[in-house]
């Protein structure tokens, strides 16, 4: 039931694979998380309001999956000097998403 596609890991990978054959650096951005961060369609989901931050299984599991690519890249920060671990998460919603998505990025 969720929108996100699989499969995209080998294109992120050649993507690196690319910009370091070509001296040029990558920011790898999560975009999107399970249940939205900010409820706008490029978090992969249009809902009125976000449903990331009141569920602890989808902040385990994007956490999962940030550290996981900092794990993949950790060596190539010539070419990934950055991990965006969420995009635009919306604590402009409330305490709640804030403190949560404050904790997430200490985690």
């Amino acid at each position: 039931s969720e929108p996100y596609v699989s499969g995209q890991l080998p294109y992120l990978q050649k993507a690196v694979t690319w910009s370091q054959n070509h001296g040029l650096k990558l920011i790898v951005d999560l975009h999107g998380a399970p249940g939205s961060q900010n409820g706008f369609d490029n978090s992969g989901q249009k809902l009125s309001f976000p449903t990331w931050h009141q569920n602890s299984n989808y902040v385990t599991r994007t956490d999962n999956v940030i550290k996981t690519i900092a794990s993949m890249f950790k060596d190539q920060v010539s070419v990934v000097p950055v991990i965006a671990p969420l995009n635009e998460p919306a604590g402009f919603d409330g305490a709640d998403v804030l403190s949560v998505t404050r904790q997430y990025w200490y985690d």
